[in-house]
Parts: C-alpha cells; structure tokens; sequence
C-alpha cells in the first residue's frame, strides 16, 4: 500500500482532487488510518482512476462516470451515452461558432464606425410566427419605408389587421456598409392571399 501523497504524485492528481473522489464513492482508499486519518491506495488501483480522468476528459459528470464504473452497464447502454454525449459536445461547438461569428460582428462594427453602438444584440429564443412581410435590399435600413408602406397597403386592401408589433428581420451575416437585406414584417392571424412583393410565412 501506499500514501495518499506517493499515490498523488504517481498518478499526477492532486491530493485534493484524491479526496473528492473518496467523498464522491468514485475511488476510495483500500485502508484509512483510525489514528493518522491517512488514506492507503494499492497500485492496481490506477487502472480506475485512469478512467475516471479519461471520461471527465469527454465532459462527463462525476454521476455519470459513477454509473459507468459501478452500475455494470450494457455496452449498448454505454454506446448511447457517449452518442448523447457526442451530440451535445456538437452542439456546443456550434453554440460557440455562432458566439464567434458575434464577436467579429461587433469588431467589423467597431471598425467602421470608429465606435461602439448604443444598442446590443441578445439572442432570444421565441415561438413560431405567422407573418406576412416584404423582403427587399436597401441601401441603407433608414430606407426601408417603401416596404412598409406596400405591406400596410396590402393588408389593408384585404381587411388583415396585425395581432402584434410589427418587426423587422435583418437577413445579412455580418453588419455592413451599404445594402442591406431587410425583411419587414407583421404578424397575423388571419389568411391573406399572397400578391406582390408581400408573403405569407413562419
């Protein structure tokens, strides 16, 4: 047997780190000294601390590695964790490259303007809908009134009165110059016949 010290130094987990894997039932001690309160681990016991450190490694919880090691899973039951655990490493890959593509948006923004804009952009998630809208590009998003004024003709021809504040949807990547595609829109809840310029969508 060996101190928990020695065990630490030999595997390059911390103490502390040691410790915590006792209280969490992951890798006890084979012996805890009544006297001293040392904790004793055996060689043959790095085989399991090695998995422990390869499934955090992958971004498992400390339950879910319980459950790995002590709950005698299936191998189709562990293929299924690591899928689900592999779905949601993609997801947050994506979830960050869209943090990302924000982040040179803002700087792209800052450039041009020599300055950092008044208004923030929060991402929100939102239920679908129905709308009914004109898509258009503008040289610049002050000059978008003509899309307006087509879409409120519209839904006034047909007696379409709006269920909600109207809104517009900014359809290019990244912030630019000049020449924006711009979506005007307003949602409804009754049908309306498609004509022009104006749609009718989710």
């Amino acid at each position: 047997m060996i101190r928990i010290g020695d065990f630490s130094k030999l595997s390059r987990v911390t103490v502390k780190t040691l410790r915590y894997y006792d209280e969490m039932g992951l890798l006890r001690p084979v012996e805890v000294d009544h006297f001293t309160g040392y904790r004793y681990y055996e060689y043959n016991q790095l085989p399991r601390l090695h998995r422990i450190l390869a499934l955090r490694d992958l971004g498992f919880h400390l339950e879910e590695i319980a459950r790995f090691l002590d709950e005698g899973l299936t191998p189709q039951q562990i293929h299924g964790m690591l899928l689900l655990r592999q779905a949601e490493i993609r997801q947050n890959v994506r979830d960050e490259e869209e943090r990302l593509q924000r982040v040179a948006s803002l700087l792209h923004q800052i450039d041009l303007e020599d300055n950092m804009s008044e208004y923030a952009v929060v991402m929100k998630a939102v239920e679908p809908i129905r709308i009914a809208s004109v898509r258009g590009v503008v040289r610049l998003p002050s000059e978008q009134g003509s899309m307006w004024e087509e879409l409120g003709a519209t839904l006034g021809r047909n007696h379409v009165k709006p269920v909600g504040p109207c809104f517009s949807l900014y359809h290019d990547k990244e912030t630019k110059e000049f020449d924006w595609d711009i979506e005007v829109a307003e949602p409804i809840s009754a049908e309306l016949t498609e004509a022009g310029n104006v749609k009718v969508t989710q």
